[in-house]
């Protein structure tokens, strides 16, 4: 089986410009891995008999799962956000989701097969996570980032060395319980990051930080609490605790977002006067800018400011100076007619980002119940 897959790596790195065809993406590649996977099932034994507490160790790879795709969302508060770089036209999902899913499951059932023919080699364990490395190594990208030494350390630093962290894990995570146990975390997060529509803006340097440190952590969790079968009642109490302490964290973490205290602040829209950039219903994300950031902003920016205490998302639309001072006139994309008062630049309290959809309902519903007033603004 290794040598088969050794076979298909070096293809791929010959022939990468064809690899990276649509058909071969969409067919060959999961024909290839589906008839390895079928090989593997009708060949294999029982060995996941051998396993200990496969079920706690599960639910341990899904609250990891689910730790990472917290604090993945979370840091964007703290670097900004920018938006996905996969589509979410709802062909380009289902297409996305068949590949990510597809493909992970049958490249995770491999994984557990050969890696546990024989678990005391651990020339197979570093063989078969070096093939399983390199399988998932786009070789055509690769080839393109060898054009300087920056390039290069760039692209290993954020890309290949969080990839082979992540293959350590998933290697280390196939021997104490198979395929059973990468599966679910590979897919949840594969999912969350193809359906989010924003992630965190990350920068080569955090990206490869994030991916590395991510897997040993999850390491270091897999040996803590991968117990006997006579701990793991206590053990599954610890882990309890520990999703109530996330719980609270993640609860505290979203006051202090609501509060303001993050660079990066929320603000749910109440109206459509922005409509079709967005509409009533939607969380906006703005940062506070510097003053000589509000002295100097561009026409069509989206700026967020306050009138008679209300809160206002609208475009810039012209600027001018009245004694030294500089004021901007500004227009909510679905309204006819300039906004009527002229925005200050001590009206200014952010530049709009980034906006979530549908995000900020219940606050909407909310201020219905409570509050029938709207922030409106008039026009000319």
């Amino acid at each position: 089986m290794k040598k088969i897959l050794a076979i298909y790596i070096l293809i791929t790195i010959i022939g990468y410009q064809w690899v990276n065809d649509t058909y071969f993406i969409d067919i060959i590649k999961p024909i290839f891995f589906a008839t390895l996977a079928f090989y593997a099932y009708k060949k294999s034994e029982n060995y996941h008999g051998r396993f200990r507490n496969v079920r706690n160790n599960s639910k341990l790879m899904i609250i990891m799962a689910i730790i990472y795709i917290l604090t993945f969302s979370i840091s964007g508060l703290f670097v900004g956000f920018s938006y996905s770089i996969y589509s979410h036209n709802f062909l380009m999902i289902l297409k996305n989701i068949y590949h990510a899913t597809f493909i992970i499951i049958l490249i995770e059932y491999l994984r557990s097969y050969i890696i546990n023919q024989n678990i005391k080699s651990r020339l197979n364990i570093i063989a078969t996570t070096t093939i399983f490395i390199l399988l998932e190594v786009n070789f055509g990208v690769l080839m393109s980032k060898f054009s300087d030494g920056k390039t290069i350390f760039e692209y290993t630093s954020s890309i290949i060395l969080p990839l082979i962290f992540a293959n350590i894990l998933y290697s280390y995570v196939a021997l104490k319980g198979g395929y059973k146990l990468t599966i679910p975390y590979r897919v949840i997060i594969s999912l969350f990051i193809l359906l989010t529509p924003i992630v965190p803006a990350f920068d080569w340097f955090l990206t490869g930080t994030f991916g590395v440190l991510f897997p040993v952590i999850t390491i270091i969790v897999m040996q803590k609490y991968s117990k006997k079968a006579t701990t793991i009642r206590r053990e599954s109490k610890k882990t309890t605790a520990v999703a109530y302490f996330i719980c609270f964290g993640i609860m505290i973490t979203f006051i202090m977002a609501v509060a303001g205290i993050f660079q990066y602040k929320p603000i749910v829209i109440l109206s459509n006067s922005m409509v079709p950039t967005f509409s009533r219903g939607d969380v906006v994300v703005y940062y506070e800018p510097s003053e000589e950031e509000k002295n100097n902003l561009e026409n069509n920016t989206i700026i967020v400011y306050t009138k008679d205490n209300q809160y206002v998302v609208h475009r810039i639309i012209r600027k001018f100076k009245k004694s030294g001072e500089t004021f901007y006139i500004t227009k909510g994309d679905a309204n006819n007619s300039d906004d009527y008062a002229p925005v200050s630049t001590d009206e200014i309290v952010g530049i709009y980002t980034i906006s979530l959809k549908y995000v900020g309902y219940p606050s909407v519903w909310l201020n219905n119940i409570f509050n029938q007033t709207q922030a409106v603004v008039e026009t000319k």
